[in-house]
């Protein structure tokens, strides 16, 4: 470690719209929705991989396969939600 820069590639925007794919399963219809929609967390450091939080489930799960748009953040999206929350608001 000391002496080596760390790679950061592949480190995204804290919060940002995730898009996960959903594996096809026997039980899964033509129709159903084949992806979650949730928000970047975190990662894990033993594996790859990020921490999507979940809204719908209010849920941290550590996803494979997800799709992560930078471009949208929670704040951008849930910012009447955040200001109920705080402390001043």
């Amino acid at each position: 470690m000391l002496g080596n820069k760390p790679d950061l590639h592949r480190t995204k925007r804290f919060g940002s719209l995730a898009y996960v794919h959903n594996w096809p399963s026997p039980s899964l219809k033509k129709l159903d929705d084949n992806c979650g929609i949730g928000f970047l967390v975190g990662y894990l450091e033993d594996q790859a991989g990020y921490q999507i939080y979940f809204i719908t489930e209010h849920a941290v799960q550590h996803c494979l396969n997800a799709s992560i748009n930078e471009d949208i953040v929670y704040k951008d999206r849930y910012a009447d939600g955040m200001k109920k929350m705080s402390p001043s608001g």
